[in-house]
């Protein structure tokens, strides 16, 4: 349930309100069932990522083809206290989803009930991790984390990245130029990614040979 089906259901009971008599405890308990809802929500925290680097689709969805991408290495995370938070990865599982019971889960907050509470996450695990077949292509993992009581969740600060894909477009954007800059820095390998014309597809090379290939071939459109 969003924010907008929320306030939905609130507009409705104060409109109902004006018509028939509705005590202010409704209005009270839809408020506070709302509540509980939103602090479920924020108490979840979702890291998704893909498989590869090379999908064309979520370029152009997510970054309309004028992006960058990072490239996580968890091999450098030695740290086995860091390590635990990296515990609950899971792979997107693409499909119809289950029923989900919001009476449930707001019953096992109420009552704290370990049992009920093991239940209602793993429903909400099963909606976290199961989208449309139509979102397949994607191949996503989520790093899925709940804090109880802890809507901020934690910062971590982690060198993790192994190499940073930029698109050819933003090449020379000032952003992409600080993550290039600290790339190196940090020794991460930097790709640029862009579309050759005479085989018409993306490729990747790394961002030392990019100017001896737009040299030698004219692969790319004039600046």
């Amino acid at each position: 349930m969003n924010n907008e089906q929320c306030n939905k259901i609130l507009t409705r009971i104060r409109f109902l309100k004006s018509y028939v008599n509705i005590n202010d405890a409704i209005e009270k308990y839809a408020k506070n069932f709302i509540q509980m809802q939103e602090r479920v929500r924020n108490e979840m925290h979702i890291f998704s990522l893909t498989s590869s680097f090379k999908k064309d689709s979520m370029w152009a969805y997510y970054a309309k083809n004028q992006g960058i991408c990072l490239e996580y290495d968890f091999n450098k995370i030695v740290d086995w206290k860091i390590k635990r938070l990296f515990i609950n990865t899971y792979k997107v599982r693409y499909g119809k989803k289950k029923k989900f019971s919001y009476t449930k889960l707001i019953q096992s907050k109420i009552h704290n009930d370990e049992k009920a509470n093991q239940e209602s996450d793993r429903m909400i695990m099963s909606q976290l991790l199961t989208k449309d077949k139509s979102w397949s292509t994607e191949e996503e993992w989520r790093i899925v984390s709940s804090f109880r009581k802890n809507e901020k969740g934690y910062k971590l600060s982690l060198d993790i990245v192994s190499a940073v894909y930029v698109d050819y477009s933003v090449l020379h954007d000032k952003k992409a130029l600080k993550i290039i800059s600290l790339a190196k820095a940090n020794n991460w390998n930097v790709y640029v990614r862009f579309f050759d014309k005479y085989n018409a597809e993306y490729c990747y090379e790394t961002i030392d040979n990019i100017q001896t290939l737009k040299e030698k071939y004219s692969m790319f459109e004039k600046e």
